[in-house]
């Protein structure tokens, strides 16, 4: 069984308040309890983007088994993460938890669940002020063209020899999608499958200028026929 590398991005200054304060960090001290996780790449007082330091674990662990790349607002509430992870990527190259099989960057906003509900695969938990409850987008496991970004995995062999990595122009928002896009395009396949998380934001873009901004340095990028 391939081990596991956890890579995520926090604003908490040290490790220890990492642990103590993050969804993930806490949930992960469960995990490595239940040997589901082998290391843990954490960039602690983040300054940059996710997309950079995702490529810095990508060169980093090109060949030490599955990069789980993750929010810091997401915990870890499967016992089988390291199980399912593996099966997972024995049938695809890229694993998620909630996408779509199919999109057009002619509706908008780009948001990937901007698109036909029955082209919508996976599950996801989420707390809201308090209170948990699971969203299901559509059957899984089931073959994508897009996955969300809170939680994303794959083998770091399979990146590193398909050359792929994440567009720097991103720095949170639309990194994900324009991987997803870009793995398509080197003939990796997308998935999702059934991983328990919750995830402790709604993912409510509309507020936000940088969104906005990356929506816009998306159409530059990848034009209108998508």
């Amino acid at each position: 069984m391939k081990s596991v590398i956890v890579v995520s991005a926090t604003k908490e200054l040290t490790m220890t308040s990492f642990y103590e304060n993050t969804k993930l960090g806490k949930s992960l001290r469960k995990q490595l309890m239940l040997e589901n996780v082998d290391q843990i790449c954490v960039t602690t007082d983040n300054k940059i983007g996710l997309s950079e330091i995702y490529n810095k674990a990508i060169k980093q662990y090109s060949n030490d088994g599955i990069l789980l790349f993750v929010h810091d607002d997401v915990s870890l509430e499967d016992a089988f993460l390291k199980e399912k992870l593996n099966e997972g990527l024995e049938r695809f190259d890229i694993v998620g938890l909630a996408g779509t099989s199919q999109w057009s960057m002619k509706k908008s906003p780009l948001v990937w669940n901007n698109s036909p509900r029955g082209a919508w695969s996976g599950a996801v938990a989420h707390n809201v002020n308090g209170e948990t409850f699971s969203t299901a987008f559509g059957p899984m496991p089931r073959k994508c063209l897009l996955v969300d970004g809170l939680f994303m995995a794959a083998d770091s062999k399979k990146l590193t020899e398909s050359g792929i990595l994440f567009n720097e122009d991103f720095n949170f928002h639309f990194y994900d999608l324009s991987f997803c896009i870009e793995a398509y395009k080197k003939k990796l396949s997308v998935g999702t499958w059934p991983i328990w998380v919750v995830h402790d934001s709604p993912g409510d873009y509309r507020q936000s200028k940088e969104w906005h901004e990356s929506e816009r340095v998306f159409k530059e990028i990848y034009g209108t026929n998508t």
